[in-house]
């Protein structure tokens, strides 16, 4: 029987990308097949390349949605300005997003699948939507008035704890540089060292 390319539930461009994002989560982008999604939806083979070219653009639309799921997790932390919200705290929600979803995390951070993230793209504007998020966040939490400092933050922040996530997925934190040191303590290093420019007396004041 030839299948039906009207996908039935009416938006197949979106059953794609939520059908790849489960695939990417479980299994990795290597698991990611335009010809199995087609089966799995049932359409025909050629349906999806009318909403995708290829299998990178179909991922950089789930690294969209994995942005715009880490966005919502901040949630919960802006609900706290004006509290006890530390400014760890914030760093933390980072490197618990990548650790929960490691396969993801490597899809939305991957290198080559950045370069689509252009402005006005599905993808760019859910980047720098989780950037803005993030970055007011830091600004009211170390009270940052000038916005060249509160970018040379933000670029230390997110590179070390980049880096840092990046260093654990690929298991290259070897033993003989962690033995003896518990999880917490070296998270805790991380975190406090992503936004020590700041000054020692500022970090000890913040967290």
């Amino acid at each position: 029987m030839k299948k039906n390319d009207n996908y039935h539930h009416g938006n197949l461009r979106q059953a794609l990308i939520d059908a790849a994002f489960d695939v990417v989560v479980e299994l990795g982008r290597d698991a990611v097949s335009l010809r199995e999604l087609a089966n799995t939806l049932n359409v025909s083979r050629g349906a999806p390349y009318r909403h995708f070219p290829d299998k990178d653009s179909l991922l950089a639309a789930v690294a969209s949605k994995g942005f715009i799921l880490m966005s919502e997790t901040l949630e919960p932390l802006e609900s706290r300005l004006g509290t006890d919200l530390s400014v760890t705290e914030i760093g933390k929600a980072f490197l618990e997003f990548a650790e929960g979803k490691p396969l993801l995390f490597q899809v939305m951070f991957d290198p080559g699948l950045m370069l689509q993230a252009v402005p006005d793209s599905e993808f760019g504007e859910a980047l720098e939507a989780v950037y803005n998020r993030v970055s007011a966040l830091v600004k009211s939490r170390l009270q940052i008035e000038d916005e060249m400092q509160l970018k040379q933050q933000m670029v230390a922040m997110w590179s070390t704890l980049y880096g840092y996530a990046h260093l654990r997925h690929a298991e290259m934190l070897k033993p003989y540089m962690v033995a003896g040191v518990a999880k917490d303590e070296i998270e805790k290093a991380v975190l406090t060292t992503a936004f020590s420019w700041t000054g020692k007396s500022r970090i000890e004041k913040c967290v």
